[in-house]
């Protein structure tokens, strides 16, 4: 699975068959996570963070894949309590982080709170991370969380 170096998004670890460790993330409440590959100079690995739905790592994550310098395409994702609404901010501000990181090819993380001016930002999210890899074939793949 991890051969072809993309990010990826299990929404269900309990019931993945691909996640080695359903069972005993069932056992332990864990719901969902997202596999990184991890590039090193001996080879390659992944870091996989997992959360659960009641305290969630983000509010947001998404799989982006660029083609080209500026179009970008939204591959999938999943939002935690967000309503339509919020939804639509935060994968504008995904597509943001993932064209941002993607164009300097190392990862990106923002404090938008800060970044929009404390106190009178109209942005609903308060941080945002970009994580971009190449898989197999040299496309660029960017994981993002926003919450």
């Amino acid at each position: 699975m991890w051969e072809s170096r993309q990010p990826i998004l299990f929404q269900d670890l309990t019931e993945s068959g691909t996640f080695l460790r359903a069972v005993a993330a069932r056992a332990i409440g864990l719901e969902f996570g997202l596999g990184l590959p991890v590039e090193y100079p001996e080879g390659f690995g992944v870091a996989v963070l997992l959360s659960t739905r009641t305290a969630p790592l983000a509010r947001s994550i998404d799989i982006w894949r660029l083609h080209g310098k500026s179009d970008i395409e939204h591959l999938h994702g999943m939002s935690v309590h967000e309503s339509p609404a919020m939804r639509q901010s935060s994968r504008e501000i995904a597509q943001s982080l993932a064209l941002a990181a993607a164009s300097q090819f190392r990862p990106l993380a923002i404090d938008l709170a800060a970044a929009n001016g404390a106190g009178q930002s109209t942005v609903t999210a308060s941080f945002g991370w970009a994580w971009p890899s190449r898989d197999a074939t040299g496309v660029v793949h960017v994981a993002t969380v926003v919450n």
